[in-house]
């Protein structure tokens, strides 16, 4: 694993569970008296001096201490979970460098989000009202891919940010943890508990001006567990919402919550023109060979 870590860059998290740190570290106590029984089995010097290497620098790695959760490994188990997904989520939100017919999407978008955009800039969040756009089509239109990007260019001008990807696939009480999870580190907050409760999430986000994206929704209850309320939110918040089911959007009440207002964007199928030169930008990295002159038409 050490290896794996010096050579590939790959992440190892240690769980000190009913051991401290300081006992790997000093190979001390019942830590230390288990590993000395590999110098009555024999096993070679060299490799036990690496092991001891080894274990004392990984005793220095963040982790987590099993002994702070005793009585409560379920919890420990979420948090690490919690961690894990995290760091294998994509923050970057890449998107494909073969967009096209995009462009007009996006000024629309930004529009409705109040976002002043200038040559393909977001540069100041005007409003001091809580906006709500949900991106509607039918599946494979790109609803998502135009989430992304949107999220991409604004993500600088909030407090917090958060992108829940394939909510209705990945489930609303994983969707919820992992939304509370970047709200605690965005607000460089401890993450004292990841239960999921939508108290936490209304207190972590009342007075920050916050970003959302709730991808891939299919029902009311949704939007509710995660987002339902304008009033958890703080002026200039934005929440964007991706669904085939327009209907979804009435989770948000807008007259109750009278601070904030919801609009819808439709991403229609691409034309003809457009299918064609995304056909193209992927398998030719842009026009057809000139040179075998019936790729164009057979495209």
């Amino acid at each position: 694993m050490w290896e794996c870590r010096k050579l590939n860059g790959q992440t190892i998290i240690p769980i000190f569970y009913k051991i401290s740190p300081s006992d790997v570290r000093r190979m001390a106590g019942d830590f230390g008296e288990a590993f000395n029984l590999h110098e009555t089995a024999n096993v070679d010097s060299s490799t036990l001096k690496k092991w001891r290497e080894v274990l004392r620098e990984t005793a220095d790695l963040q982790g987590y201490s099993g002994n702070l959760y005793e009585g409560y490994e379920g919890q420990l188990v979420e948090e690490v979970v919690l961690h894990v997904a995290r760091m294998l989520r994509d923050d970057g939100l890449v998107v494909t460098d073969k967009l096209v017919g995009i462009d007009l999407h996006v000024e629309e978008m930004m529009r409705k989000l109040g976002v002043a955009y200038h040559k393909g800039q977001a540069t100041e969040v005007r409003g001091e009202d809580v906006r709500v756009v949900g991106i509607c089509g039918v599946p494979g239109v790109g609803k998502t891919t135009l989430a992304k990007v949107i999220f991409n260019k604004m993500r600088d001008l909030f407090d917090v940010c958060s992108f829940l990807p394939g909510i209705s696939s990945k489930g609303v009480q994983f969707s919820r943890h992992m939304l509370i999870a970047d709200l605690h580190i965005e607000k460089h907050a401890p993450l004292e508990s990841s239960g999921g409760r939508i108290e936490e999430i209304a207190s972590l986000c009342r007075n920050a001006k916050v970003l959302i994206v709730l991808d891939d929704v299919n029902e009311e209850e949704q939007i509710k567990a995660l987002a339902g309320e304008l009033t958890w939110f703080g002026p200039k918040s934005r929440i964007i919402v991706t669904t085939n089911t327009r209907s979804a959007l009435s989770a948000f009440d807008v007259e109750a919550d009278d601070l904030g207002t919801v609009e819808t964007h439709e991403v229609e199928p691409r034309s003809d023109d457009h299918a064609l030169q995304l056909f193209r930008n992927h398998y030719f990295q842009g026009d057809a060979p000139e040179d075998v002159s019936e790729y164009g038409s057979l495209s």
